[in-house]
């Protein structure tokens, strides 16, 4: 999965969780562990893996689109929640905690037969509806005033 589809993917489960789960007080801590936990349901779908450099410029790309949801919006959590989104990759690609990576391996897709490209299509269909989902969710309708930051 890419990082850019981790990076959406995270700030659109906070944004979710930040206008439906009214009822918790604060749902920064909730919100932010549910995007770093969407990465593992992501990783289990069927998906074909980008080269380093594309990954690289795909995330750029989205991380910059989330910061500007975030400036128009003036808030940061769905950009810190993308992060949250897309930390599993960056500690694994670290190296920092080998408990962390076999973590990791246990719930990412493993290819068992040739992954077909047409997959990356599905990917790219995902990553721009996330977008698009974050732009009404976060720029279509004002939050309520006891859940502005």
């Amino acid at each position: 999965m890419t990082g850019a589809t981790h990076l959406l993917a995270g700030a659109a489960v906070y944004s979710l969780a930040r206008t439906n789960l009214t009822r918790i007080r604060n749902i920064v801590p909730l919100g932010l562990a549910l995007a770093f936990c969407s990465h593992f349901l992501l990783d289990a779908v069927p998906h074909y893996e980008l080269s380093m450099p594309w990954q690289y410029a795909l995330g750029a790309v989205a991380g910059l689109f989330i910061l500007l949801i975030a400036w128009r919006t003036g808030d940061l959590y769905p950009f810190l929640a993308g992060i949250a989104g897309a930390l599993p990759d960056a500690i694994c690609i670290s190296g920092i905690s080998p408990a962390f990576n076999r973590l990791h391996d246990f719930f990412h897709f493993k290819a068992a037969f040739p992954v077909p490209f047409h997959l990356i299509y599905q990917e790219a269909a995902l990553a721009l509806f996330l977008a698009l989902f974050l732009v009404v969710n976060e720029l279509g309708a004002p939050l309520p005033t006891s859940h502005r930051h």
